[in-house]
């Protein structure tokens, strides 16, 4: 069975990159641009997967990964931050998050994306 997962990356070049990353390991990949929209696609369409950026426009990741954990039915969806910023990985990675500091190179992204995909198709 496909596996979804959704690009959360205001940045379109390192969205498309990303979007590879996962598509190689059998992911189902649609990148959005926005935080709204990325928040709105995950109430609509509940993913397997988000690789999240930390600062979009409208809604930040941090925002979103706020509205999640008050929300049954998308608190069990896996996340994995991407950000510039190495502050976010003192605040997220003790609470459950893996956190990739930018620039990340394309094989640990296609590793990181592995793994979560071998996870996911063990759950389903």
């Amino acid at each position: 069975m496909t596996k979804l997962a959704y690009v959360v990356e205001d940045d379109l070049d390192l969205a498309k990159i990303y979007s590879e990353a996962l598509k190689i390991v059998g992911f189902e990949v649609e990148t959005l641009l926005d935080g709204q929209l990325a928040y709105d696609r995950i109430k609509k369409q509940r993913p397997d997967f988000v690789l999240l950026d930390m600062h979009l426009p409208h809604v930040s990741g941090n925002e979103i990964l706020w509205l999640t954990w008050f929300d049954d039915l998308l608190e069990s969806i896996q996340f994995t931050i991407i950000t510039a910023d190495p502050d976010m990985e003192k605040i997220y990675s003790p609470k459950g998050y893996r956190v990739l500091i930018k620039p990340v190179p394309f094989q640990t992204l296609v590793d990181v994306a592995k793994e979560i995909y071998e996870e996911a198709e063990k759950q389903s």
